[in-house]
């Protein structure tokens, strides 16, 4: 029972401090590629438990798999072997926890990623830039 406390703690704590990475995009102006790239950066790092973590290099489905394998208390190598399996829509558990969490990013910022831009993401720069690109459409960037 203590061990679910701490648990959902963690969780509630990670959802209040990502909800301020997208506080502060939604009341900065203006608004610069640089300042969403990394607080889109901070948002993942948090939501994926890797807050202070180094992932620089490492590629987005790299840092999703990494995240399962942290909150599983599994080796990534072992999220490698058991992800082979995909539901009936053919995801496997990085694509939706990498779908989950740009809903999330859509839905806090009132943006829709667009599709196929969504699917070419490959690191976390390039997700900060696509939000930023879409709140720039919507004429919130300075």
């Amino acid at each position: 029972m203590q061990e679910e406390r701490e648990a959902l703690e963690q969780i509630l704590s990670a959802k209040a401090r990502s909800g301020r990475c997208i506080e502060e995009i939604r009341q900065s102006a203006p608004l610069t590629r640089e300042f969403v790239r990394s607080r889109i950066a901070s948002f993942v790092l948090i939501r994926y438990f890797l807050e202070g973590e180094d992932v620089s290099g490492l590629s987005f489905d790299q840092i999703a798999e990494r995240s399962i394998a942290v909150t599983a208390g599994i080796s990534r190598e072992m999220v490698r072997t058991l992800d082979t399996s995909k539901d009936c829509m053919g995801s496997t558990s990085l694509m939706a926890k990498k779908v989950l969490l740009f809903r999330q990013i859509e839905k806090q910022l009132d943006i829709e990623l667009p599709a196929m831009p969504s699917a070419m993401i490959e690191t976390l720069d390039d997700l900060g830039d696509l939000v930023f690109d879409e709140l720039r459409k919507q004429g919130r960037v300075g």
